[in-house]
């Protein structure tokens, strides 16, 4: 692969921009699924931590062998590849990066049961027909999203009656500002969400929240792990993305790293049913 030439460092246009020149740098370095792990032994590396996270989700949801899933926001689509190898559920990723469809649907590998299907498209209006899927999962997307209850309108138009949906979030402990360079680089909405703002965009729709997990504490230990492979990919790096590139993805992880500002963010697990 030639270099990536980009703009400079918290200068990219918008979410769409940011992943569609990045994700192959953050698979290199954050994991192969990018989103955020939980480490519960020493031995755990970036991609059984994230496995972790998913593992804990799936287990909210009533799973069986030829269920509809939907993945919102599926990114390079290692977690819906993750459901089908598992559960042999009839599983669709939805982004709206086309970059990242394309190769989601390049590296998906077939299985004799279960489906997987890749689409482009965005959370707040999704193509689907209404109550087309058994359950629904989402890693990290609402922080990138304004409208957050579009997107959980949307979550309960395409669930099918008794449907369900888990997903992971970023929300800010307070708005006191000092994150929003962080933010920006990481082409999150600012403000961030509160979390009792997130909730409250939960239930003043037709999903009911049933339960929280709160793992805000392994915040800081995935930006440190992400740390590490970034020293040490760091040479590769250089060669392939560039000084600006490498620049740009350390100063997000030396935030991260920093315990007084992380601690003014939060990440949990939220599972939600659909209203009867």
């Amino acid at each position: 692969m030639g270099r990536i030439d980009a703009p400079p460092c918290g200068s990219f246009l918008n979410c769409r921009d940011h992943y569609a020149r990045l994700y192959r740098l953050y698979e290199s370095v954050w994991g192969p699924y990018f989103h955020y792990g939980i480490y519960r032994t020493p031995q755990d590396t970036a991609q059984s931590a994230q496995e972790n996270t998913i593992n804990i989700m799936l287990a909210e949801l009533n799973i069986s062998k030829g269920s509809k899933l939907l993945d919102i926001g599926c990114g390079n689509g290692r977690t819906s590849s993750y459901i089908l190898n598992n559960y042999k559920a009839r599983v669709t990723g939805i982004d709206f990066v086309p970059q990242l469809v394309a190769h989601a649907g390049s590296t998906a590998i077939t299985q004799k049961e279960g489906t997987l299907d890749f689409l482009v498209g965005a959370a707040e209006n999704m193509p689907f027909e209404s109550c087309s899927f058994d359950c629904a999962i989402s890693n990290e997307v609402l922080c990138h999203v304004s409208d957050k209850k579009k997107v959980f309108s949307e979550v309960a138009r395409v669930l099918r009656p008794g449907g369900m949906f888990v997903f992971s979030d970023l929300y800010e402990i307070s708005h006191s500002g000092r994150l929003n360079e962080f933010h920006k680089k990481l082409s999150h909405v600012q403000p961030m969400a509160l979390l009792g703002e997130l909730i409250r965009a939960i239930s003043e729709g037709s999903l009911r929240l049933i339960k929280t997990m709160d793992y805000s504490s392994q915040l800081r230990l995935n930006y440190l792990k992400t740390n590490e492979s970034l020293l040490a990919n760091r040479e590769k790096i250089l060669v392939e993305y560039g000084s600006d590139l490498l620049e740009y993805v350390a100063s997000v992880i030396s935030t991260g790293s920093d315990r007084s500002l992380i601690s003014e963010l939060g990440w949990g697990i939220f599972v939600c049913s659909l209203r009867t």
